[in-house]
């Protein structure tokens, strides 16, 4: 019974490093897409790809590029405002296997960038301003993951975890909150 034991419990860790064992790389990421209708209206989307490296079993270094554009609209005021991001994170992820088929990880985040905000806006008698600045962001995130292999190489994933997003004119946003995505681990 224990070598039945033993065997299980030792086939079920090598095959959940296999995916997350040392010298392997990760190449993944999230993206997002969001309409907003009423007042404002506008749009929103944000694409993150991802690449890491295992420097040893479970321990993922890597970075990550963080592309984002918000626009909005209100009529009403003759007012329409856009801002663009672009921020650079390096990361650290350590898994941890569950089974064959699951992993949790805990991961964290440091980065920094530059938004770019412009805006138009009515300033009476059918006459129109226009506006655009550029700033630097720090951003920062800390959480944990769930990793579904769906087989040897892609991994579907889900994080809850907090985010960071600073601009050097304004207040940190301070987030909660899930993301998904998918990451592809090549030996």
């Amino acid at each position: 019974m224990r070598i039945i034991l033993f065997s299980t419990l030792l086939l079920i860790s090598v095959s959940s490093i296999a995916q997350t064992g040392s010298g392997n790389i990760m190449l993944g990421g999230t993206a997002s897409l969001l309409f907003k209708t009423g007042t404002p209206s506008g749009h929103s989307y944000n694409l993150s790809p991802n690449a890491g490296y295992f420097v040893i079993d479970n321990l993922a270094l890597g970075a990550s590029i963080d592309l984002r554009q918000n626009y909005s609209k209100m009529e009403s005021l003759g007012k329409e405002s856009r801002d663009k991001s672009g921020s650079f994170a390096p990361f650290i992820r350590y898994y941890y296997g569950l089974s064959d088929k699951l992993s949790i990880f805990g991961y964290g985040a440091y980065g920094f960038g530059k938004i770019k905000y412009w805006q138009k806006f009515k300033t009476g008698n059918n006459l129109y301003a226009e506006s655009e600045t550029e700033n630097k962001l720090n951003t920062g995130e800390l959480g944990i993951g769930l990793t579904y292999f769906v087989n040897q190489h892609i991994g579907l994933e889900g994080t809850f975890g907090w985010s960071h997003y600073k601009v050097d004119i304004s207040d940190a946003d301070n987030t909660i909150g899930f993301k998904f995505g998918f990451q592809i681990f090549l030996p």
